[in-house]
């Protein structure tokens, strides 16, 4: 199957306001984790990462894979919304309408995953603090292992329909995205849940959404009930794969 993982982040400026340290944590945690047997057993040659890309490089990489059964991308940054629709911050004077984004890969299947704020530019970020670490995942594992695991992913992808859909998003519309120098409140405990899921139960594969569902309270929590995340799918049986267990 020719699949490919693209992460785009946006951290802001160092030494100003807008930096946001956490992006950083949480690029590097998103890599651990698809690149592990939990996460899909990922091959470095499917991953493409993007720090502050332009909008004609990020739309001319999808365009020369366009081939692709599944793209799953993962914005880490600035972001908002203008009437109704997220916008993605690329680069402090390049902003991408999600819309835009997701018109370039109509024709795959996608899970889109954005940890950004979604509100009006005047609202001020919610700050609170993490104690807790992200869990590692497992780099290694044997070949057959990691083989195992990249069939089962590819199955339960190629399990869904032609042009399956999941977008899931770290806030609701009009709310800010919260974060510490360990990552974003949305990706931490989206990564947190996998964990727990990674380490429970029977073999299997679990979706995108099982895992955001249980990282929602953790994020209210966090944020004081002032950030909700929110998703929208396909209203189907099969949904996209996002953490392996074998």
């Amino acid at each position: 199957m020719k699949k490919k993982l693209i992460l785009i982040y946006n951290e802001g400026v160092a030494g100003t306001r807008s930096y946001l340290r956490g992006v950083i944590e949480d690029i590097r945690n998103y890599q651990a984790f698809f690149k592990s047997i939990e996460g899909g057993a990922w091959n470095d040659a499917e991953i493409k990462l993007f720090h502050k890309p332009s909008k004609e490089d990020l739309e001319s990489y999808i365009e020369e894979n366009a081939d692709s059964e599944y793209f799953l991308i993962v914005f880490c940054g600035h972001g908002g919304s203008y009437d109704g629709e997220t916008i993605l911050e690329l680069d402090s004077l390049i902003d991408l309408p999600l819309g835009e984004l997701r018109g370039w890969v109509k024709y795959s299947r996608h899970l889109i995953i954005c940890d950004c704020c979604r509100e009006a530019p005047e609202a001020e970020p919610i700050m609170e603090s993490l104690n807790e670490r992200i869990r590692m995942f497992s780099q290694g594992g044997t070949i057959g292992d990691r083989l195992k695991a990249r069939n089962e992913y590819q199955k339960a992808i190629r399990a869904t329909r032609e042009g399956a859909y999941t977008v899931g998003f770290a806030a609701s519309l009009g709310e800010s995205a919260g974060e510490t120098s360990k990552g974003g409140f949305y990706s931490h405990s989206l990564l947190k849940a996998a964990s727990a899921v990674a380490k429970s139960g029977d073999a299997g594969v679990v979706s995108f959404l099982q895992c955001h569902y249980l990282a929602e309270p953790n994020v209210i929590k966090l944020s004081n009930d002032e950030q909700h995340p929110d998703y929208i799918a396909l209203r189907v049986k099969e949904q996209l794969p996002f953490v392996v267990k074998i």
